[in-house]
């Protein structure tokens, strides 16, 4: 499939361009994209100083950028993010000069031992602040556990104990491997022309065929973790294998048993454990798409765990056993066809959306996914209940 997706749309008074270099869900390129992304944040060698920075961008009409990573099943993405306003309302041919200023920044980074350093010192306190919250370090042990010798187990921020190791010829040598090697993808919304296709492609040209992103976590028997912070409330995270990811032709039942179980206003962990029982402030499903994975997360009451992780497994065992009101299936399907139809009023979803579809080679169609969403059957959901597979539990206990 074509590497580069422009869609045209007046919808929006900005353009928005995003940039993604692919490779290896592997340590340590995980933790060098994560220096290159804080690198990359403010200084470059055609513009050597943050003022010079801000003079420009501000040149390009407020044009304003970001740098960050983040997985997908086997690959891990750099992506530089850049919007400015639509050419129809500066009434100038900018844009052209700022995929130029963007293919710069990404292909010159400002080296030097103090633009490395700083990248450090950000990194480490990024990982710090994350690894210290209760759910979210729960959330990267029950991935790390339940998937061990996988991609999924990888924190796709990067690897404290990597940083340091780091030298700055080490991410040199590996920015050039990015931008001369790696598989590239462009997706920009907004305002476009062909010079600007030409352009694109100038600077980032196809190199080589994506390998497929798809990693369907293996099945095995369930790890667990358990440790202790001074805080009030206990964070709880079940990792399940789903045995099926979004390059399924019948992954659309996945998707709504997950809003059946925890993704509704009224799913039934939220009623069963939340409403009822009083157990816990929130608890909600979620899926790793190319993972072939689920997750069930909530803050709960420390000598609460073992009567939540029962009620848990009772909300799954009722969609598998077909033991819920028919409604219930009606507002799943139905909220999950609505947040699709919805998500080109959002720039940043429907660019993801887009993405994923492009990585899976299959064209985004809005219409068949929605027509796929209302044909579920509640017997296809109580299927993929039955899949489930719980692999990894990770808890952080308060003591406070």
């Amino acid at each position: 499939m074509n590497h580069i997706t422009l869609i045209q749309t007046d919808k929006f008074k900005d353009t928005q361009v995003s940039i993604r270099f692919l490779g290896a869900n592997r340590e340590p390129d995980i933790t060098r994209r994560s220096l290159l992304a804080y690198l990359m944040l403010d200084r470059f060698e055609a513009y050597p100083t943050k003022q010079a920075v801000n003079l420009k961008t501000d040149d390009l009409f407020a044009l304003s950028f970001d740098v960050k990573v983040a997985s997908y099943g086997s690959l891990h993405a750099l992506e530089y993010r850049f919007t400015t306003l639509s050419e129809r309302f500066s009434g100038e041919a900018h844009l052209v000069e700022a995929i130029d200023f963007a293919a710069s920044c990404i292909k010159a980074p400002l080296f030097t031992p103090e633009t490395l350093q700083e990248a450090k010192t950000n990194l480490k306190a990024a990982l710090l602040r994350i690894m210290d919250k209760p759910s979210s370090y729960a959330l990267i042990s029950a991935l790390r556990l339940g998937g061990e010798g996988e991609p999924l187990a990888n924190f796709s921020q990067g690897t404290p104990e990597l940083i340091d190791g780091i030298t700055l010829e080490d991410l040199k040598a590996f920015h050039l491997q990015m931008i001369s090697e790696e598989t590239v993808y462009v997706i920009g919304i907004g305002q476009f022309s062909s010079k600007h296709h030409e352009r694109l492609i100038h600077h980032f040209p196809q190199r080589q065929t994506t390998p497929s992103p798809v990693s369907p976590i293996r099945i095995k028997p369930i790890r667990t973790m358990e440790s202790t912070k001074a805080v009030k409330q206990t964070a709880l995270v079940r990792l399940y294998a789903t045995s099926k990811t979004n390059a399924d032709a019948d992954y659309a039942p996945v998707r709504v048993m997950t809003y059946l179980l925890g993704q509704l206003p009224n799913a039934l962990l939220f009623t069963e454990i939340r409403e009822k029982r009083n157990l816990c402030y929130s608890i909600y499903s979620s899926l790793l798409h190319f993972d072939g994975a689920m997750m069930v997360s909530t803050g709960i009451s420390a000598d609460q765990i073992n009567t939540v992780v029962e009620l848990i497994e009772q909300q799954i065992t009722r969609i598998a056993e077909k033991d819920y009101p028919e409604e219930l299936l009606k507002s799943a399907k139905a909220l999950l066809i609505s947040n699709y139809t919805g998500l080109k009023d959002d720039v940043l979803s429907w660019m993801n959306v887009e993405f994923s579809a492009w990585l899976n080679e299959k064209p985004f169609d809005l219409e068949k996914i929605c027509a796929q969403i209302d044909a579920v059957t509640v017997t296809e959901v109580a299927q993929a209940a039955r899949r489930l597979v719980a692999v990894s539990q990770a808890v952080v206990k308060g003591e406070a």
